[in-house]
């Protein structure tokens, strides 16, 4: 009985393995879908795949498990530095975007595509029908109607940050001065622009809102390639009630708590509109984050709370969730070590279409396409960021600041014992190889244009 068992337990392994290598073979003969969401402002300080008390993602928790989980994804401190740099596969140094900027709020300038191509417009020009929903900040589609289109994306429903007002963003500013600052709502009683249209939604909630129309893009191009990304606001404060949290009296932390669920309830929606409209096996959801938490709002890790790194170099605001799922395509339960960092996500998603890269264009990023798939490639020996005059490297388990400090991050993970003095013939060696590595990045390349963010009139004193 123990042997007629055994055999029948190999022999049902070997039927799953031909299975799944038959679905990848029948998903390969096709160019994959992408789903790219893009959460705002959530670390892994509330992620249970990565340790977060309290079982508030188990849809989150399950992409990880039926997909891969990587351990390491640099972003930036804020929002559009990130934006930009995972949309146009360059660290700020090259584009000029090293501070945060809110076009959308302040105007001033925004995100050219005469000197930035995303992988929107490089996937659209390859024949795929693109689509971009939930937040858009870095630039005025007030002043700029046709932005999104010369960016690459087919169709839009986005909420763009911009104050309450008439005119431009910098003549909603202006205005605001004196009579005190407002945003449109991206939550309840959304401001949208559909299509270049402008829209006052009363009565809806915004991410019911963004996802919908995810869908109604999906459902219609099911037949075609096609890149679908959804940049939710969820879980950006100001905290709110949402659908299944509607208690306005709740503490803002259980709001936030809220919204988290909220987000997590719309990760299984995706995943099951996709399982219903055929496309499971073929599309690519990548989900990651911008930055980290804000800082009075960071979870907890087996019981030990995580102070938020929002607006911060330090970990906890700058290595983020990435979470990538295909069953047709990539292989389950696997737990990546590789260092990735935001600029990556271009050329990965180029490969993966099997598109190639542009020539006239200096890209930072380097493909993971192949760990995805079980393949060979040579690993990043280190990633980046950046934000305003500091840099930062990190090998798989140091880290450098420009300023000089440095840390390791395997023995000290908080960030609190500065190896900068070390004599230790180790830590000079690797003081010397993580430096040579920043002496060797170009100049910060200047915008044309003075960012404006509350960061950036902070960092300028005024």
């Amino acid at each position: 009985m123990v042997i007629r068992t055994f055999w029948f337990v190999v022999f049902a392994a070997s039927c799953a393995a031909v299975a799944w290598v038959g679905s990848v073979e029948a998903a390969s003969a096709r160019r994959p879908n992408f789903l790219f969401v893009l959460a705002d402002n959530l670390g892994k300080d509330w992620i249970g795949c990565y340790g977060a008390d309290g079982g508030h993602t188990p849809q989150i928790d399950q992409l990880a498990a039926s997909g891969v989980r990587f351990e390491r994804c640099y972003t930036t401190a804020y929002c559009s530095t990130t934006r930009v740099e995972l949309l146009t596969g360059r660290y700020g140094f090259r584009t000029g975007w090293t501070t945060h900027h809110d076009a959308a709020i302040y105007g001033g300038g925004g995100l050219d595509p005469q000197r930035e191509k995303t992988f929107a417009h490089l996937l659209r020009s390859a024949g795929y029908a693109t689509c971009i929903t939930g937040k858009w900040q870095v630039n005025d589609l007030y002043a700029e109607p046709d932005a999104l289109a010369r960016h690459g994306f087919d169709e839009h429903l986005v909420w763009t940050g911009a104050m309450v007002g008439q005119g431009t963003a910098d003549e909603r500013y202006q205005a605001s001065l004196s009579a005190g600052r407002a945003l449109e709502s991206r939550y309840w009683d959304p401001v949208v622009f559909r299509n270049g249209e402008r829209m006052e939604l009363r009565g809806k909630f915004g991410p019911d809102v963004y996802l919908e129309y995810l869908e109604e893009f999906m459902t219609r191009h099911r037949d075609e390639s096609f890149l679908a990304y959804y940049a939710t606001p969820l879980v950006h404060v100001p905290t709110v009630t949402t659908p299944l949290s509607p208690n306005a009296a709740a503490p803002e932390r259980e709001q936030f708590v809220g919204m988290l669920s909220y987000l997590d309830q719309q990760i299984g929606r995706l995943v099951e509109t996709l399982d219903r409209l055929g496309l499971r096996e073929n599309t690519v959801l990548v989900f990651v984050t911008d930055n980290g938490s804000p800082a009075r709002l960071g979870g907890s890790i087996a019981g030990v709370p995580v102070r938020g790194g929002l607006g911060t170099l330090v970990e906890s605001g700058i290595d983020v969730p990435l979470i990538v799922n295909c069953p047709g395509r990539i292989p389950s339960g696997q737990v990546s070590k590789a260092l990735v960092d935001c600029s990556d996500f271009l050329p990965t998603l180029l490969e993966l279409a099997q598109v190639g890269l542009p020539h006239d264009i200096a890209l930072d990023g380097r493909s993971f396409a192949r760990l995805l798939t079980g393949g060979e490639t040579a690993p990043r020996s280190w990633i980046f960021t950046e934000y305003a005059h500091e840099r930062v490297v990190r090998d798989q388990r140091y880290k450098l600041f420009s300023s000089g400090k440095l840390y390791d991050l395997v023995d000290d993970p908080s960030e609190k014992m500065d190896l900068a003095s070390s004599v230790v013939p180790e830590m000079i060696a690797v003081r010397n190889r993580l430096q040579a590595v920043l002496d060797g990045l170009p100049p910060d390349a200047k915008l044309p244009f003075e960012p404006r963010s509350q960061s950036a009139f902070k960092l300028r004193g005024n």
